[in-house]
């Protein structure tokens, strides 16, 4: 492998029922991307969903310079999922956690 580090990926997973994901989908993009998007840090978002059956899976993927400034964004604990009072609305069984991943190359 050559060169280091590029950054650092940030990814979190949730499901919403089908009939919601259009809204949550929505509120995703326009709210919790922008989030990531202003802070200081940040290199991008990608969002993604599936629908199936009757659900939605979504993938929300935000990209960082590095782990310590995912603090500006999620607070001391990143490893923690940082939830809006919306996403408690639509997501089942919200997941606690988020994982890390070192990206070397985009």
């Amino acid at each position: 492998m050559t060169g280091g580090v590029n950054m650092i990926a940030r990814i979190w997973r949730g499901r919403t029922k089908k009939e919601d994901a259009d809204v949550y989908w929505n509120f995703l993009t326009q709210n919790a991307e922008e989030d990531c998007r202003k802070t200081e840090g940040n290199r991008g978002v990608s969002v993604c969903r599936k629908i199936h059956g009757d659900f939605a899976d979504f993938l929300f993927i935000s990209f960082w310079q590095s782990m310590e400034v995912i603090q500006n964004y999620a607070g001391p604990d990143i490893e923690r999922a940082h939830y809006f009072p919306e996403d408690l609305k639509y997501v089942i069984d919200p997941p606690s956690q988020v994982e890390h991943f070192e990206v070397f190359s985009v």
